[in-house]
């Protein structure tokens, strides 16, 4: 098997791009890391030791045009055989998608096509949707690109999304390392997405209009968060809640911001 040049974009911390790096470190692994991109100059992802070129195009500094064509003429001359978006918070135009057809892979943290977009363990827990993995081709829409592979990560009642993301997390990356070597076979075909009856792409702007209950409209909620607070004064008396066959005593830590 050729060895694999891997590029990898990123913007922040680049979690999945250190177990790339650890992985292609070992003798037996066909395939390096060539060089890190990074669109943010501040991306601890940076630095990540290892034997490849560090490239920042910061692009606070251009327009989105003058941004894509600094990153093409970057990738020209590295020519990888693979560029795997890592925490790459950028959407690339059909520009890059068209040059690089077929060579452009996310690992992303959902089952799409649920979860399409950011934060998506935020709105599986907040839906009851189900969560995952999806290794995909990146298309020049977002996250709907077809599927190499994806894999569910079963989680339950009481989770909260910062606990479902590290068991989400921790798989991303041993997915690609397990799944990388699958890509280099021709006969390894993407299958389309399937649609979903609602589905929608979510943005930032979503989690933070979902981020504030005011008690002062929501009566309901009032209502049912007194009651809670009221009945937690003794272990053995406080509120039972009762989900899915499933007893469960509730206690609530409220703390002024």
């Amino acid at each position: 098997m050729e060895e694999l040049k891997i590029a990898v974009l990123i913007s922040g911390k680049g979690s999945n791009l250190q177990a790339i790096a650890k992985e292609c470190s070992k003798k037996n692994v066909p395939a390096r890391i060539i060089s890190i991109i990074s669109n943010n100059p501040n991306a601890s992802g940076l630095q990540i030791k290892g034997k490849f070129k560090k490239k920042v195009i910061n692009d606070k500094l251009y327009d989105k045009k003058g941004f894509e064509f600094r990153l093409q003429n970057y990738l020209a001359k590295l020519k990888p055989d693979l560029i795997c978006l890592a925490g790459f918070m950028k959407i690339l135009s059909s520009l890059i998608i068209k040059k690089w057809k077929n060579k452009i892979i996310n690992v992303h943290p959902s089952l799409l096509p649920y979860g399409m977009g950011r934060d998506p363990v935020v709105w599986a827990v907040r839906y009851s949707h189900p969560a995952g993995v999806t290794l995909h081709e990146v298309s020049s829409g977002v996250d709907e690109g077809p599927i190499y592979y994806q894999e569910e990560i079963p989680y339950s009642f009481p989770i909260s999304a910062g606990q479902l993301y590290e068991k989400v997390e921790k798989r991303c990356w041993q997915i690609f390392n397990e799944k990388w070597p699958s890509l280099m076979d021709s006969n390894y075909k993407p299958k389309l997405q399937q649609e979903l009856k609602d589905q929608k792409t979510f943005k930032r702007k979503d989690l933070l209009e979902d981020n504030l209950l005011d008690l002062e409209k929501d009566i309901t909620f009032r209502e049912n968060l007194l009651r809670i607070l009221a009945h937690d004064f003794q272990e053995n008396l406080s509120l039972e809640l009762k989900y899915k066959g499933k007893e469960f005593l509730v206690k609530l830590d409220i703390k002024e911001k």
